[in-house]
């Protein structure tokens, strides 16, 4: 053996030679190798890999959740000393505890062979992927079969064991993991500086000068859509409409008017500043400094009265704040939300779980406040959709005149759901019990229709009669300024901030080719101080166009360039605009005299032509030839039946402070108990048949019913109502047994 060459030759030398297993071992020890890692650095990395999954998965989703509502964080009445404790909450302990639950579980999976060693790491992954995914599984197929819970488990469980076998093979995702670790540091960050950013400055500098100081009349409705408003001939339907009718005969009617977004936190204030929407941000004065409301107010040439149940925009100070809530209150309202919202961010909304309450302020209803509705001066902040009634009841009480001129402004949540009102004016839901999900719909808050048709039909009833409740207000409105002496010299504004759309398969606020004429087309009614005929303009008219006209008349400068004309002028525009979800400079774009519209009014007249307001379409009737009908004509039961698991007469009970006709008859039954049934409900009233509801799916292994009674006929009326399923066998009707209240 020759040793003339390298020094690293006995090295290969030795690994051939067959050596004793104890001199391989001493000789190896000596061998130049690749240093290992420190102990804390590893434990550092792991632990940033679990702060990573965790950052991604649990903390950027909920805190992106709660900087987004702001209607939440003013109801919970939330400030820094609660940010600050949620930011040591989700940025300190619950990171801790996760560490050390790593920990714990690696030194048990130590005792048993090191299976489940990477547990907590596996289920963070869960959680992420579920995260991710949710947004992407919105095929109707999966929705409306009401398996996107199922696909979502398994897609998620697939990726999960996809990134358990990286894991233990790739360096480089362990590398990235503990980068994204970094996230328990930069989103809590980002979090407080966007909770920073809305309570900036938000004062006018420059003077703002009214030339012409006018009293201005301003209600601007929610989820209103044009369409559900005019006959074949584009004319407004006075039979079934007749003080909007009226309306439109005193007033300009822009009947080609269109919003531009269909969120009201974003279609609202680009109406009051005339500018489209370029980013998804807060209905806040801070972010709207230059608003229409805080031009006026700060004019100090106006009386302000104010109704803003949703937005942040008038400057005026508010009238009766609700009572102080305590820190520990607040504390307690804000972990309450954040438990609720967290599993409803991941999970898909089919999910058969029981998940927690979403606590009433995250909808933006703080304690009730009885404001004295004889205060008609400053900025009332009702609920959002918390005694409707008395919203408009309130702001009728403060059309009167003062010695300056008064500017009044109405944004009201109707005919938006929840759906509670009649066409009478009468109540058959109170405002703040109901349902947060409309029927027959799913996905988040209910936007998405399933593809059972006459369910959503009967959605669009009850939605046409909310209309007839704000037709009746207008009356009332148009009388109230008769009456006090306001209507010849005021201007007067009536619109809405977007459409709404009642179409299976499709969403009731996402526009898509089908639905796009129902969100894009709003009502649009103006009075000039002095005019005295009415008429209508078919130009292409905006939302936008609002507050250039309010500008024009008044003779204000605005405080910088309006994206609208004035209606004034005779300009016109080329094309529409209509921005919805994503604002990355990404629109609909629709021809200005908008076609679709002709075909959405066709669609609408299809199903409801000429029916009064309170009849059921007839395809919403699953058995129209039994309508009239005695119920002896048919094969009745002798014994009916008592299925406990129905829900069937809402309400059931009524709070003293309001009065609800019994007319809605709402509730589900499992599916097991109607397996010898047909998914029908026979309703008959003094022995004649007056309904027959298909039965919509409301859930895992559960059908729905949801319907109005006839007007003037009701169980509180003296009348006898009795409700029927209908035997697959035979059709013999099968009594059901106590169900009233």
């Amino acid at each position: 053996m020759s040793w003339n060459g390298s020094a690293c030759r006995p090295a290969r030398v030795f690994c051939c030679m067959p050596w004793p297993r104890s001199d391989r071992v001493e000789l190896a020890s000596v061998l130049p190798s690749r240093a290992a890692p420190p102990d804390w650095t590893v434990g550092c990395r792991r632990w940033l890999q679990v702060l990573g999954l965790y950052a991604v998965g649990v903390m950027q989703p909920l805190l992106d959740a709660i900087v987004r509502n702001d209607a939440f964080r003013d109801a919970a009445q939330l400030g820094w000393p609660e940010w600050l404790v949620l930011w040591l909450g989700l940025g300190v302990v619950i990171p801790a505890a996760a560490m050390g639950l790593d920990a714990l579980l690696r030194r048990l999976a130590g005792r048993i062979g090191g299976t489940g060693r990477n547990l907590l790491l596996h289920f963070l992954a869960f959680l992420a992927f579920l995260s991710v995914l949710r947004p992407f599984l919105t095929i109707p197929l999966l929705r409306n079969n009401y398996i996107v819970w199922l696909v979502s488990l398994i897609a998620a469980s697939g990726l999960t064991a996809l990134f358990a076998w990286f894991y233990g093979r790739s360096r480089w995702l362990g590398e990235w993991l503990a980068l994204a670790g970094l996230g328990v540091i930069v989103f809590p960050a980002m979090f407080l500086l966007q909770l920073a950013h809305p309570w900036s400055s938000t004062a006018l500098e420059q003077p703002v000068h009214v030339g012409r100081p006018v009293p201005v009349v301003m209600v601007v409705f929610d989820e209103f859509t044009g369409v559900s408003l005019m006959t074949e001939h584009q004319e407004i339907d006075a039979r079934r409409f007749p003080q909007l009718a009226r309306l439109a005969a005193a007033t300009t009617w822009y009947r080609n008017a269109t919003s531009v977004h269909p969120r009201t936190h974003l279609a609202v204030p680009a109406m009051l500043t005339g500018r489209y929407p370029q980013r998804d941000q807060l209905p806040d004065l801070a972010l709207y400094p230059d608003n229409l409301l805080a031009l006026i107010a700060h004019s100090q040439a106006y009386e302000m009265f104010v109704l803003e149940p949703l937005t942040r925009l008038c400057p005026e100070k508010e009238v009766a704040p609700r009572p102080v809530i305590s820190f520990r209150e607040r504390l307690h309202k804000l972990f309450h939300a954040a438990v609720a919202i967290y599993p409803r961010l991941i999970l898909p909304q089919d999910l058969p779980l029981d998940l927690p309450v979403v606590p009433a302020e995250w909808f933006g209803r703080g304690p009730f406040v009885a404001f004295d509705t004889q205060q008609v001066v400053g900025r009332f902040t009702y609920g959002w959709n918390f005694d409707r009634n008395v919203q408009l009841s309130h702001f009728l009480t403060g059309l009167r005149r003062s010695e300056r001129p008064r500017f009044c402004f109405l944004h009201v949540a109707l005919p938006h759901y929840p759906w509670c009102y009649l066409a009478s004016g009468e109540q058959y839901e109170i405002d703040p019990g109901s349902a947060s999900m409309p029927p027959a719909t799913v996905g988040d808050l209910g936007e998405d229709w399933t593809q059972d048709a006459p369910a959503v039909l009967r959605c669009e009833h009850r939605y046409l009669q909310q209309v007839g409740y704000v037709d009746r207000f207008l009356g009332q409105l148009q009388d109230r300024l008769r009456e006090s002496g306001l209507w010849d010299e005021c201007l007067l504004i009536v619109a809405a901030d977007h459409g709404v759309s009642f179409r299976p398969g499709h969403s009731r606020r996402i526009p898509d080719s089908e639905n796009l004429a129902d969100l894009m087309s709003v009502p649009l009614f103006v009075k000039l101080p002095g005019q005295s005929s009415g008429g209508v303009d078919d130009r292409n008219v905006e939302t936008i166009d609002i507050a250039p006209t309010i500008a024009d008349v008044l003779q204000i400068s605005p405080a910088g360039p309006f994206d609208g004309e004035s209606l004034l002028q005779p300009g016109r525009r080329l094309r529409k605009t209509f921005y919805w979800e994503n604002l990355n400079g990404q629109a609909t774009v629709a021809e200005p005299h908008f076609p679709q519209k002709i075909a959405a009014i066709n669609r609408h007249r299809q199903f409801f032509g000429d029916l009064p307001l309170d009849a059921v379409p007839p395809a919403a009737v699953s058995r129209p030839d039994w309508l009239g009908r005695p119920i002896r004509e048919f094969r009745r039961a002798a014994e009916g039946a008592d299925l406990p698991s129905v829900e069937y007469y809402r309400p059931v009970t009524e709070p003293p402070s309001h009065t609800l006709v019994p007319r809605l008859l709402a509730g589900w039954l499992h599916a097991a108990d109607l397996a010898p049934f047909t998914r029908e409900l026979v309703v008959a009233i003094d022995g004649r048949i007056v309904d027959v509801c298909p039965m919509h799916h409301s859930g895992f292994g559960s059908y729905g019913f949801s319907l109005l009674l006839p007007e003037d006929v009701s169980a509180a009326a003296g009348h006898t109502v009795e409700l029927f399923l209908i035997r697959r066998d035979d059709e013999t009707l099968q009594p059901l047994e106590g169900w009233q209240p």
